[in-house]
């Protein structure tokens, strides 16, 4: 067998190899993980969502919905982080 696809006896087509992973996906992680404040935690969910969309439509063909969750949940742990941040430094200030 040469390609990643076969002929079952049905002479359906069946896939064997390995799913992409979306891109948007491995970006929100990335970014969700190493830039934890500000605009990169805003950058991590709204390319965390973009990627749960893509991959929703690509109908199996792409893989990353663990990555984009994951850029999501750092995404939202770090806006929270960052309001914390700011409210002690605005209430110290006071």
């Amino acid at each position: 067998m040469e390609s990643a696809q076969a002929q079952d006896a049905a002479g359906g087509k069946q896939d064997f190899g390995a799913k992409e992973a979306n891109s948007y996906a491995l970006i929100s992680l990335f970014l969700g993980v190493v830039w934890l404040f500000g605009f990169g935690s805003l950058a991590a969910i709204y390319l965390g969502f973009k990627a749960l969309g893509e991959i929703r439509r690509s109908d199996g063909a792409e893989s990353g919905r663990a990555f984009a969750w994951g850029g999501i949940v750092t995404g939202l742990f770090g806006l929270t982080s960052c309001g914390l941040v700011i409210a002690v430094a605005l209430g110290a200030g006071g």
